[in-house]
């Protein structure tokens, strides 16, 4: 199904992080992308930061918007882990141009609405075709690849690239959780090639290569690949709950808040703060154990006095920052196991979609941009598209589980009750941190010196001669 110029053709549902990225990889690998995505905007409407490790920032420049990135990012001076209740510093790694120097590349704090843009404009600069409005109702496959079904939705709200509603067909949902069933409508539909053809309420069929599913952890097209043949388990509330929401610094005494990523760790809750925005900006990310989520879908407004109610023994800096907060959001945190098998002859899942990451190793949108630069590496070459994506699975498959259960184990290391066994744990991560400083920056090695880009790590450690933190991005210390 090769378009003009003989490209191979992809269709990327979603326009989040995930499917923004996987656009900007294929079309700069020669392939001929077309993006749909439901909202009437390719833009990230809900304020809240987002951090970029080395390893993300390798693939940010790989796709050309690592510079766009940079020019609203922070470069935080360390990474800490702190005392919830009395401040006292346990953990501390050093970033800033220590993490350039060992890992080859930036550790950049970004507001997620800019790093949305960057990675749409890249995409766009590439050559991907980016149709907002549009949902996937479903599809069919063939031995010469996917047919994709589309229908305009230009009343989409906040979710992805898949159609809810009433009749039968397939199953599909939004990122914000639990969708109903749509028809297909498979009598009205008009063959659009890789156009733009969408008529007014008229369904749409694409022919294409490769159907590459980018709808969040929620994606109930990502429920019908299933895995292998077999139904995915479902997506399940963890028991925790997470206030998101930034502050104007301007609203902080200065000083506040340290130049750093730091996690303020308490039994049964912890918090993240850093800067963003050039430092504009302070970024709270607070989580609280809970036995139930109670909002509709998987994110609501929050009340700003129960977060101070639920923080109220905070250290001072933290509770001057929680003091300031007016508006949060609270989001239920759902996990799902990866599956063994990304692929389902040309549909493959991608990024949470895929492997969904609680946020406790700040991994999400990074193995996105991780699962972007190796699917591009691999279908780069000429050759049966099947084998790539086997290949491509099974090197994506035993990381992203890796960092999925790191990132859950790290939910017990933050919100350890009181007692021997927390002021133990505590008293060892500090002796580290204290006498033997490079042995836990290289307990990190795996995750941030690895090059998904060229598919191996990047070694020996460490090393100062790669990529360097952009100029805009090297924020003073606050």
């Amino acid at each position: 199904m090769a378009a003009p110029g003989g490209a191979r053709r992809a269709v990327v549902a979603g326009g989040g992080v995930a499917g923004l990225a996987a656009a900007a990889a294929l079309a700069r690998a020669g392939w001929a992308v077309t993006l749909v995505e439901r909202r009437a905007e390719i833009r990230e409407h809900v304020g809240a930061g987002i951090q970029m490790s080395p390893n993300a920032c390798r693939c940010l420049a790989a796709l050309g918007a690592l510079d766009a990135v940079a020019m609203s990012a922070f470069q935080p001076r360390a990474a800490v882990l702190a005392d919830g209740r009395s401040g006292r510093p346990v953990y501390r790694a050093a970033l800033g141009e220590a993490a350039v120097a060992r890992w080859g590349a930036p550790y950049l704090h970004v507001h997620r609405a800019a790093l949305v843009a960057a990675l749409a404009a890249a995409a766009e600069a590439a050559g991907a075709r980016i149709r907002p409005a549009t949902a996937v109702t479903g599809w069919e496959t063939a031995s010469g690849g996917v047919t994709v079904t589309l229908v305009p939705d230009a009343g989409a709200g906040a979710g992805d690239s898949e159609r809810t509603g009433a009749g039968t067909g397939v199953g599909v949902g939004t990122a914000d959780g639990p969708g109903t069933v749509a028809g297909t409508g498979a009598d009205n539909v008009a063959r659009d090639g890789m156009g733009d053809g969408l008529g007014q309420g008229a369904e749409t069929a694409i022919d294409a290569d490769l159907l590459l599913i980018a709808g969040g952890a929620g994606s109930r097209l990502a429920d019908r690949l299933g895995d292998g043949g077999q139904p995915r388990p479902p997506v399940r509330y963890t028991g925790q709950t997470a206030w998101r929401a930034t502050v104007p610094a301007a609203a902080l005494p200065p000083g506040t808040i340290p130049p750093d990523a730091t996690v303020w760790a308490t039994p049964g809750r912890h918090a993240v703060t850093y800067w963003i925005d050039r430092g504009r900006l302070a970024n709270l990310v607070a989580v609280e154990e809970r036995t139930a989520w109670e909002g509709e879908g998987w994110s609501a407004p929050g009340d700003p006095a129960a977060l101070r109610v639920a923080f109220a023994d905070a250290a001072r800096p933290l509770a001057a920052l929680i003091e300031a907060v007016e508006a949060p959001m609270l989001w239920g945190l759902y996990d799902r196991p990866a599956p063994a098998r990304w692929f389902d002859g040309p549909v493959a899942a991608i990024g949470d979609a895929c492997h969904p990451m609680l946020p406790f190793m700040a991994q999400g949108a990074a193995q996105a941009l991780e699962d972007a630069a190796a699917l591009a590496r691999h279908v780069a070459a000429p050759g049966p598209l099947d084998a790539a994506l086997a290949a491509w699975s099974a090197e994506r498959g035993p990381r992203a589980r890796r960092v999925q259960q790191v990132s859950r184990d790290n939910a017990g290391l933050f919100h350890r009750a009181d007692g021997p066994g927390r002021v133990v744990a505590h008293a060892a991560i500090a002796t580290v941190s204290r006498l033997a400083p490079g042995l836990a920056a290289g307990r990190l090695d795996w995750l941030y010196g690895y090059d998904a880009v060229a598919g191996r790590p990047v070694r020996p450690f460490p090393r100062a001669d790669t990529l360097t933190a952009p100029a805009a991005a090297r924020t003073p210390a606050r």
